[in-house]
C-alpha cells in the first residue's frame, strides 16, 4: 500500500513507472534545459529537481516532445489550494565529502556536487 498525502496527493517516494495518472504536489527547486550541441537554439530536454513536502527528492525529465507543452507553466503555475498544505522545502541539499563521489558515479543519486568557498581580497 503506497503512502498517500493529504487530498489524494501522491508523494515522490511512491512513484514508479507502472501508472501514468498520478497527483503530486511538489516544489520545483532546480530547473535547467538541456540543449541539442549542434543546434543550441533546439532544446532536448527540460529537467528539473522536485521535491514534496516529507522532503523526498527526484530528477524528473520532459522530453523535447512534451517540452513546448510544459516550458511555459512549470516554473510559474500558480493554484489556490482548498487547504494549506505542510511546508514543502524551498531547497533540498545533501553534501557529501569530496572522497565520497566516485561511488556516487552511475548512481541515481540526482546532482552531486560540492560545496565550493570562493574569496577574492579587493
Amino acid at each position: 500500500m503506497s503512502s498517500v498525502a493529504s487530498n489524494d496527493f501522491n508523494f515522490t517516494s511512491d512513484l514508479n513507472s507502472r501508472r501514468e495518472d498520478w497527483k503530486v504536489r511538489v516544489r520545483v527547486c532546480r530547473l535547467w534545459n538541456v540543449f541539442n550541441n549542434r543546434d543550441t537554439k533546439k532544446i532536448i530536454t527540460m529537467e528539473m529537481v522536485i521535491v514534496d513536502e516529507k522532503g523526498n527528492y527526484m530528477h524528473a525529465v520532459i522530453w523535447r516532445n512534451y517540452v513546448s507543452k510544459f516550458k511555459d507553466i512549470i516554473p510559474t503555475m500558480v493554484r489556490v489550494l482548498d487547504e494549506v498544505p505542510h511546508a514543502i522545502p524551498m531547497h533540498i541539499f545533501e553534501f557529501v565529502n569530496f572522497s565520497n563521489l566516485a561511488e556516487r558515479v552511475r548512481s541515481d543519486v540526482p546532482l552531486t556536487g560540492e560545496w565550493v568557498t570562493i574569496t577574492h581580497d579587493f
